[in-house]
């Protein structure tokens, strides 16, 4: 005879095949090695890997991204003779941020300086002068760049010189119609327009060679109510670091890759000494 020893029931716990197992440790297996080795790459790159990482370098994340325009790379001087229209969001949010942070209604001084050469500070600093002038102001566009004067080689025939500029506050003179050129179309608002001040000669270059960046700078805030200033790189020369050391504000162009993150931490510990407010702007890799 036949005897049950148990009667038939259905399993109250799901077998787990061997494969199974196997694909779920791999799996987790495969997500701890790619963190360790983002970590890895992390810490062996040189250069900063995202915008977070700009946030914590530069202790505040950057106002936003320039978008890159073919107009900037046909014409250098698009940003600041015609803002092309997919810069005007940002610019403005740049512009109205860097008068938040000077606090005051007093002539303001913004100084626009780069992490590196070729960076688009030039275009940056052209743009936001074209928004200040459009929105009514009176606005000194100044080239203290020594070594690459870009605004002095575009607008040379229709600006004036630094040292000329001094000399002009000296004796009590307002800024001629010659320096306000008229490739720049800005709307009718009763103010007298968005002026060019650079390096017309070796006189100029002297003067913020050797220690006029105050003077220049001085002279200015009494000529327009604001002063925006393209320093160029602020390693490159002693100038641009005199120059955010007589700002009110300093806004950084910094490019969206390959920027070396031991470079930006020293041009961050040199600006931590300096009592201007401070803004950055992620600027197209090749420039503006």
């Amino acid at each position: 005879t036949t005897r049950l020893v148990q009667p038939a029931s259905l399993p109250t716990i799901a077998e787990v095949s061997t494969n199974q197992v196997l694909l779920a440790v791999g799996l987790v297996g495969a997500l701890g090695l790619g963190v360790i080795a983002a970590v890895v790459v992390a810490r062996i790159t040189p250069h900063v890997l995202d915008n977070e990482e700009y946030a914590e370098l530069l202790g505040a994340p950057p106002v936003g991204r320039f978008p890159k325009d073919d107009a900037y790379r046909s014409d250098r001087g698009a940003a600041f003779a015609s803002l092309p229209a997919n810069s005007q969001a940002l610019v403005e949010a740049v512009c109205v941020r860097a008068e938040t942070l000077a606090m005051s209604a007093a002539p303001i001084t913004i100084a626009v300086v780069g992490t590196q050469r070729s960076v688009g500070c030039t275009t940056l600093a052209a743009a936001m002068a074209n928004v200040f002038g459009a929105a009514g102001n009176d606005v000194l566009l100044i080239d203290t760049d020594t070594r690459a004067p870009e605004l002095s080689t575009l607008y040379r025939p229709q600006m004036i010189g630094v040292s000329e500029m001094i000399r002009m506050k000296e004796i009590g003179e307002e800024l001629p119609e010659l320096s306000r050129p008229s490739s720049v179309s800005l709307p009718a608002s009763g103010a007298r327009g968005v002026h060019v001040v650079g390096m017309e000669g070796p006189a100029d270059v002297d003067v913020l060679a050797l220690g006029g960046m105050r003077e220049a700078v001085a002279a200015a805030s009494s000529l327009a109510r604001i002063v925006v200033v393209d320093g160029g790189p602020i390693l490159d020369t002693v100038t641009a670091m005199h120059l955010v050391e007589a700002a009110d504000v300093v806004v950084i162009a910094v490019p969206r890759k390959r920027q070396r993150r031991r470079t930006l931490r020293q041009i961050v510990s040199q600006l931590d000494g300096v009592d201007a407010g401070r803004l950055s702007v992620l600027m197209p890799t090749r420039g503006a």
